[in-house]
């Protein structure tokens, strides 16, 4: 952890959070990750030697403890009232970067497994039928693991691991980069949907509303190319 050597407190919160992976770490915590392999799952080109430094360094300076979990091998990283508290930190980085800095996306910044944890975050269960609901994406430029599933059970939006019993009741097709660009709110998605980038295929009740169920990134609506495409539509 870098010294600034001096008295501000921006100094003080830059040597703790300024190091790499640090706000990446701390924004996966309020995401709900708490174990080790997981921060390994949506993070993948953090090294498990760094992780680990790095969540001994946040211990150290009180913004996460550990601790065993119960009946089972291993412990979990709990945030602390501090660390709790950076959230709106967190947040107000989110809107500021893509508002100014975040312009275009690489392949290499691409994550179906984040992308479709976060789309199961903001899906809203009460435009949806009661019961279960079962969504398959299919990434078609994704040679290994294309298929991902969220099922929603009364409100509650969960990403499965494997293919989940039942019928499924929405199939979405498209590009990993082209459902991420319009997840962050760089594409239109009824524009999408025309031009046959995003296909989305299932009864109608779940079709005829699949924008409204199915939400955006929280930091879309600060995207300037979001708003320029708000006033297009």
């Amino acid at each position: 952890m870098y010294d600034y050597e001096e008295f501000c407190p921006i100094s003080k919160t830059a040597s703790i959070l300024g190091e790499r992976w640090t706000i990446q770490i701390i924004r996966e915590m309020h995401f709900g990750v708490t174990r080790f392999n997981d921060f390994r799952k949506f993070m993948p080109s953090l090294s498990p030697t760094l992780l680990n430094k790095r969540l001994k360094s946040l211990e150290e300076n009180d913004i996460l403890y550990r601790r065993k979990i119960n009946q089972q091998k291993g412990f979990e990283y709990i945030l602390t009232p501090g660390g709790k508290a950076m959230l709106p930190i967190i947040q107000e980085m989110g809107k500021w970067g893509v508002g100014f800095v975040f312009d275009s996306l690489s392949d290499n910044e691409l994550n179906a497994e984040r992308l479709v944890r976060d789309i199961s975050f903001t899906i809203d269960g009460s435009e949806l039928p009661s019961g279960d609901t079962v969504i398959r994406f299919k990434f078609t430029d994704l040679d290994q693991n294309p298929h991902w599933f969220i099922k929603t059970h009364n409100g509650k939006s969960e990403v499965c691991d494997g293919v989940p019993e039942g019928e499924i009741d929405v199939y979405v097709t498209s590009t990993l980069m082209a459902f991420t660009e319009i997840w962050m709110g760089s594409q239109n998605l009824q524009t999408a949907i025309d031009r046959e980038d995003v296909i989305v295929v299932g009864d109608q009740i779940y079709t005829q509303n699949f924008a409204r169920w199915l939400g955006l990134n929280i930091y879309a609506a600060h995207n300037p190319k979001f708003e320029m495409l708000d006033q297009a539509s």
